[in-house]
């Protein structure tokens, strides 16, 4: 949904816009004023943080919750650790399965280390505290299925720029390629990368996660940095369903507020510092 589509709906449903008065950039600032004032909210017309907030949490309480569901994985070649089963929200967890149906078409395997992160599971080095895996729209392919042998791995990773990777998925029905693909060497806390050709037939994962409006995230400054890099900086493994977002409107709070079974209070209480930034915006802070 567009920007003004759905704030046209947000205020639509606080009564703050007419249902047959569209909403435009002109008058936009208008509707937005009339609500912060029914809102008792500064009234500027801007719908910062705070404004959007107090528009999105009592239209989401009002629609149904949405549950979380499994997701069947594929089993894992000798050697490598995977997961048989992760979970996602229900709206994203269909389009997952059509990107799985897909690949594995291709003679594909999808490997994954999971998808929804428990509350209690807080941040760290290698550990975004508004990641997308809280309100279980992202899913992490097998975080050790690739870069550590690209000769065999069923991923192998290509540099898309310093902060990014194109994933290619090894599939019997693929196209033969040669790629040009990173080995990583050394620890999993501090390593290095060297480059390495990998002929097969291949997929393009990272693709075929787009054409569905799944994205990758891009590596942290861990990873990045020329010394001491952590691999489990490089996050090439992690994919978050942005179809479902609208930029500069979608909240992480909210958006983990709509799974079944979860309050502000379970929130605050599991996850202080996610309740801290609840009000974090998309493509405004929150990615």
């Amino acid at each position: 949904m567009t920007y003004l589509d759905q704030m046209a709906e947000l205020l639509r449903f606080h009564r703050a816009l007419d249902p047959d008065t569209p909403l435009t950039q002109h008058n936009l600032k208008a509707h937005v004023t009339l609500f912060q004032e029914k809102a008792d909210l500064f009234a500027d017309g801007i719908p910062g943080p705070n404004t959007l907030w107090a528009l999105q949490e009592p239209y989401y309480a009002d629609k149904a919750a949405l549950d979380i569901v499994g997701v069947e994985a594929d089993p894992a070649p000798p050697g490598i650790e995977a997961l048989p089963r992760f979970n996602l929200r229900i709206d994203a967890a269909a389009s997952f399965r059509d990107i799985c149906a897909e690949a594995r078409a291709a003679g594909a395997i999808m490997l994954s280390s999971g998808g929804q992160r428990p509350l209690s599971e807080g941040a760290n080095a290698s550990r975004s505290a508004i990641s997308m895996h809280y309100p279980a729209i992202a899913v992490d392919m097998c975080i050790n299925a690739g870069f550590f042998n690209p000769k065999t791995d069923p991923y192998v990773l290509v540099p898309n720029g310093t902060r990014r990777f194109t994933v290619y998925a090894r599939a019997t029905q693929g196209t033969d390629m040669t790629l040009n693909a990173v080995d990583w060497t050394g620890s999993w806390s501090n390593g290095k990368v060297k480059r390495v050709e990998v002929s097969g037939k291949f997929i393009d994962l990272t693709s075929l996660m787009a054409k569905y409006g799944w994205r990758p995230i891009g590596a942290r400054r861990c990873y990045t940095r020329a010394e001491n890099k952590r691999y489990l900086c490089s996050e090439w493994w992690h994919f978050q369903y942005e179809f479902l977002l609208t930029p500069r409107i979608s909240q992480i709070g909210i958006e983990v507020l709509r799974i079944s079974g979860i309050t502000a209070e379970k929130i605050q209480q599991l996850n202080p510092a996610l309740w801290e930034r609840r009000k974090e915006v998309f493509k405004k802070g929150w990615n």
